[in-house]
């Protein structure tokens, strides 16, 4: 998956054409209409924060970031086809319909390309959930860098990034009944690993 050039830095645009693309009809149905975030998607994660506009400007990236993670772990064998393209769904909700749609695409491109190795024992919480939710808490601290991280005593073990990051873990369908300490612990993981995107801000842990 190295050799992928979207993970070389190409943006997605260029996997596909894009003029008057909406007016393209699939069963009846413009195109377009098959990848717009539709109400109830907006629903299910309206208790998130950040959402917008703040959050707009990252969910590419964010979006990008998780599809290549759940990919790997496809090609490890640790994850299932349906499970990875149902994260790669929920996790670009907040994309443009021509980006969602681009990211589906790859990621069915890519387990063409790069079928699972051998079928694994999947686990609760495998190092590619362990590393999304890292970097879900690393988007909350590049929006909010002056707020604290850290859980102590002093604060209750818990902090509003983390918080929220539970939050949209749970909204992303990433995994569910996580507590502060465990997310923090991933997230010190993945910083001493280096395994945030580069040019993430992980000097404070």
């Amino acid at each position: 998956m190295a050799d992928d050039p979207f993970f070389a830095g190409l943006p997605l645009s260029s996997y596909f054409p894009t003029a008057a693309e909406h007016l393209f009809m699939f069963a009846g149905q413009p195109v377009s209409s098959y990848f717009e975030a539709t109400p109830e998607d907006w629903a299910r994660i309206a208790s998130t924060p950040y959402l917008a506009p703040e959050f707009n400007r990252v969910w590419p990236e964010f979006a990008s970031t998780i599809q290549r993670l759940v990919m790997g772990a496809y090609e490890d064998g640790a994850v299932s086809l349906e499970r990875a393209l149902q994260v790669v769904w929920w996790c670009s909700v907040g994309c443009t319909w021509t980006d969602r749609r681009t990211l589906l695409a790859l990621t069915a491109v890519q387990a063409i390309a790069h079928p699972p190795k051998v079928a694994r024992k999947k686990v609760k919480n495998p190092l590619w959930v362990r590393r999304a939710a890292a970097q879900v808490v690393q988007m909350s601290r590049r929006l909010r860098p002056l707020e604290a991280l850290a859980p102590n005593e002093m604060n209750g073990w818990t902090t509003p990034i983390l918080e929220d990051a539970i939050l949209w873990l749970g909204a992303l369908d990433l995994c569910l009944d996580m507590t502060p300490r465990v997310v923090y612990r991933w997230y010190c993981e993945a910083v001493k690993a280096g395994a945030l995107e580069p040019g993430d801000v992980a000097d404070r842990i």
